[in-house]
């Protein structure tokens, strides 16, 4: 799907610049970093979903390492 993104000119140019030198088009470095981005939210929220489980499995334990 096609999406238009505006840049600030330096954030631009950074972007520009970090592209030529991985050999990549903006479009592709843009690509890498929205997919980057998505993935690290998701293993983030996991890591939080998966903490939330082992705090509710060992409340009883926790809350008598806690006195």
């Amino acid at each position: 799907m096609a999406m238009t993104i505006r840049l600030d000119p330096e954030l631009d140019a950074a972007v520009r610049e970090v592209a030529a030198a991985q050999n990549l088009s903006k479009q592709q470095l843009m690509e890498r970093a929205a997919l980057e981005y998505v993935n690290r939210s998701r293993r983030i929220d996991r890591t939080i979903a998966i903490a939330n489980r082992i705090v509710g499995d060992h409340e009883g334990l926790l809350d008598r390492l806690s006195r």
